[in-house]
């Protein structure tokens, strides 16, 4: 086949200077398994980029994929690193996806071990890009915490009842425990008051507070009726739940005063007993039958007298004494009990003040926890930055994931995660010495956050928020494809105005599922995407990620995201297939190579073990 003068191919050493888009822009993502193979299968392939990441967390192991950045020593580490500098190629990391999250969220709250844990293994993977790259992203995924989307993000909706179903958390933002999961539907008991007062409960026939149950829905519609408003459906469920627990306050500080009250008048009682056996016992020394007679007719004033007729009435009359003693006791012991009581109600009381004071909603404590997983990992990478003197920042990069993943998947999302964590890590370092901190000037440290934290953009993973974006009344579901993307793409250009993005990831789907097919066999717009990438001024290599291809043709990710994007000339005279598959079917090879891994064989000779040519390989 014939081509012009602007034909390139991979084995043309002027390669990537002549493209828009060269197989430098776009890389590979390999891993799960021996990263030093991955790296060599992956330049075999023609990367000129290659991002290494890891599946496995804690101790790793071969089996099922499970490794770690632990797992490859100095030797390994060295071997990459000079593979990489020798074939000219850009390397890239992937903290383990066996994180599930950087705030520490478990099934039953916020975990400050669970919270080091993240941030252990990120650091591990850190030290691992420290030694094998000349610098760049640390990709770690993000699924902070549970949250609504409907009402929250405009046009989303997880599923038609979203509003009503989805639980609401409240945490306590000292412990992280979650104490409070609610819907719209959930329902809560609160304390009736009686018309015409602020405080004073309707007692039931029993004499007891009594209570009618409220639920979350009707207490916001009530609320916004009277004209009160909330940021989101977080704040209205801590509002019922405050006003709850004041309900439940109103009436432990009804009962605390009910039992004080009582307590007053027992030990009234108490010490007005207490002067009639003094009187009583005095008596008996100098007249026993005497005080024998009043003792008799104390305790029949108190109605502490057994009932006429019983055996314990004949006792009563032979030795009233004692039963004033015992009368005695017995309001010593019910003087006790009530104390104990108004004590008892003022603990709870002064308990649920402070259960008040610390349930706040699960978003307050996760981006606050969120932030200082990720300044605490940047300050390290920035560390080891500087004591391997590497050639660029050596930064964090927290990932979107996916809609039902939680916090961290929406672009709002990502950019307030990255904002936050980028004010974290300059209070860290403005702090003083004394503190953990470096003392440094407020300049200095906001401009290493803004080189050491930037958000991993992954196309793939924000498209499938497509699924749950809502049609307008008789919108065509074309249509309404055409408005998410123009969504979708305007986010991309308000975190690239504000610099958030430093990384990016390419892979293609329909809108339901992150499948990782082949950049272009999709519908997602990464040709607009990568366009809008390159105009805000974002120049560094993107990360092809497979997943849907074979093994085989693994490959293709990449090769399938330079046929799609590149604006090279060769794209104008061929079809990519066409030189593909033009080396014996197999992928083309790499702009050079340098070392012992030639691509194949089949490069060497047509007998088994016969040179080709002068016997080198075609590298």
């Amino acid at each position: 086949m014939a081509f012009d003068s602007d034909y390139w191919h991979a084995l043309d050493k002027q390669s990537a200077s002549n493209l828009e888009i060269s197989p430098k822009d776009i890389g590979i993502s390999m891993g799960a398994g021996d990263v030093l193979q991955s790296m060599s299968s992956a330049i075999n392939m023609g990367a000129g980029t290659v991002e290494l990441g890891f599946t496995g967390a804690g101790k790793g192991g071969w089996g099922q994929g499970g490794t770690t950045p632990e797992m490859f020593g100095k030797d390994k580490r060295e071997a990459i690193r000079q593979l990489a500098k020798i074939n000219d190629v850009h390397v890239s990391t992937h903290a383990s996806i066996g994180i599930s999250n950087l705030s520490g969220m478990t099934n039953h709250g916020f975990d400050r071990q669970a919270q080091q844990q993240t941030l252990n293994e990120i650091r591990r993977t850190v030290d691992f890009a420290a030694d094998v790259t000349r610098g760049g992203p640390v990709t770690v995924h993000t699924a902070e915490f549970p949250r609504t989307v409907a009402g929250r993000f405009k046009n989303f909706k997880l599923f038609p009842e979203e509003e009503t179903k989805t639980h609401i958390y409240l945490v306590d933002n000292v412990t992280g425990e979650i104490k409070q999961s609610m819907t719209r539907e959930t329902q809560l008991p609160f304390l009736k008051i009686k018309e015409g007062t602020k405080d004073e409960p309707v007692l039931n026939k029993e004499g007891y507070p009594d209570f009618e149950m409220l639920d979350f829905k009707k207490y916001k519609a009530k609320k916004e009726k009277e004209g009160q408003r909330f940021r989101d459906d977080e704040e209205a469920a801590q509002k019922f739940f405050y006003e709850y627990m004041d309900q439940e306050k109103a009436r432990l500080t009804f009962e605390k005063k009910r039992w004080s009250h009582q307590l007053k008048r027992v030990n009234d009682q108490f010490d007005y007993v207490q002067q009639i056996k003094k009187s009583v016992d005095d008596q008996y020394r100098t007249d026993p039958e005497a005080a024998k007679h009043n003792a008799m007719k104390w305790v029949e004033q108190l109605h502490h007298a057994p009932q006429p007729g019983t055996k314990k009435y004949n006792e009563f009359l032979n030795d009233p004494i004692r039963f004033l003693n015992e009368t005695v006791t017995d309001f010593d012991h019910e003087r006790k009990f009530m104390a104990d009581a108004a004590v008892a109600y003022g603990k709870q009381e002064a308990q649920l003040n402070q259960q008040q004071e610390r349930t706040v909603p699960i978003s307050q404590v996760g981006k606050q926890r969120t932030s200082e997983t990720l300044a605490n990992a940047a300050i390290y990478a920035w560390e080891r930055e500087q004591a391997q003197k590497l050639d660029k920042p050596l930064f964090i990069s927290p990932e979107n994931i996916f809609p039902e993943g939680g916090y961290g998947s929406h672009p709002e999302e990502m950019r307030e995660m990255v904002v936050n964590a980028r004010k974290a890590m300059v209070d860290k370092l403005c702090s003083p010495v004394e503190r953990g901190g470096r003392s440094m000037g407020r300049g200095e440290a906001e401009q290493i956050a803004n080189d050491h934290i930037k958000a991993t953009f992954d196309v793939g993973h924000a498209y499938t928020w497509k699924k749950f974006f809502e049609r307008e009344p008789g919108e065509t579901s074309e249509q309404a494809d055409k408005r998410f993307n123009k969504w979708m793409l305007g986010e991309v250009d308000k975190l690239n105005k504000e610099g958030i993005i430093g990384h990016v990831h390419l892979s293609d789907n329909f809108g339901y599922y992150d499948e990782h097919l082949t950049p272009g066999t999709g519908s997602a717009p990464l040709k607009e995407f990568v366009d809008k990438m390159r105009k805000s001024g974002h120049m560094e290599p993107m990360i092809a990620e497979g997943g849907a291809q074979s093994n085989e043709e693994y490959y293709q990710a990449m090769t399938g995201g330079w046929k799609h994007l590149a604006s090279s000339p060769i794209y104008r005279t061929a079809k990519w297939t066409d030189i593909e598959d033009s080396y014996f079917g197999r992928t083309s090879s790499p702009t050079y190579m340098v070392g012992k891994y030639a691509p194949s064989q089949e490069y060497l000779g047509s007998e088994k073990g016969a040179p080709f040519w002068t016997g080198l390989g075609l590298e």
